[in-house]
């Protein structure tokens, strides 16, 4: 069943550590990361974007079925593309996941969103370190002002925002599934997981 959210596919970072574009990288037989997460969001959201930074033609979304929007400029990380989702939502939740997680499942996007508090800022996974995982939560539309006067003060850390005190944290069944693709090592040591 599709909530009224919106999907955010997180697709802005350079990915110089993996040594190619992580969004266009096939994790999966035959799907690229990004149509991987696009698929997993479609799911269960009302309407799904890609973010990406500062190249609209990155990843040939313009000639794709995505819709896309811009990460604010300027804006170092992931916080950038959070915060224009949160604009796009219009006053909805969103639920935000990062391109470059091969392993994420779509039963762990459903009990995320089973254990959604609207009465909070957030509600996010607490990864394999026991601290927030930024990059698989919902932010909620309260969030957006925070957010704008943790950069004005020069704070760009998700996680960071993500330890205040108003977070639903729900721990993960299995952590590992929330890894990232961040290097070369990081694809065999995955795939080890899943085989």
């Amino acid at each position: 069943m599709k909530r009224k959210i919106l999907g955010l596919v997180l697709a802005g970072g350079k990915s110089k550590r993996f040594g190619q574009d992580k969004a266009s990288y096939v994790f999966h037989d035959g799907i690229c990361q990004l149509d991987y997460a696009m698929h997993l969001l479609d799911t269960f959201c009302e309407r799904t974007v890609v973010s990406v930074g500062d190249s609209r033609t990155r990843f040939g979304l313009e000639e794709s079925n995505h819709d896309w929007i811009e990460d604010v400029p300027g804006m170092q990380g992931p916080i950038g593309g959070v915060m224009s989702g949160l604009v796009e939502a219009q006053g909805k939740g969103l639920l935000v996941v990062a391109c470059d997680m091969p392993l994420l499942e779509g039963s762990l996007i459903l009990r995320l969103l089973t254990q959604r508090d609207v009465c909070r800022l957030a509600t996010c996974y607490l990864a394999t370190d026991g601290k927030p995982e930024p990059l698989c939560a919902i932010y909620e539309p309260g969030c957006l002002p925070l957010l704008e006067k943790a950069t004005e003060e020069g704070q760009m850390s998700l996680r960071r925002f993500l330890t205040i005190e108003n977070v639903a944290r729900v721990p993960c069944r299995s952590p590992k599934l929330l890894a990232s693709l961040n290097t070369q090592a990081d694809v065999d040591r995955l795939r080890s997981i899943v085989s």
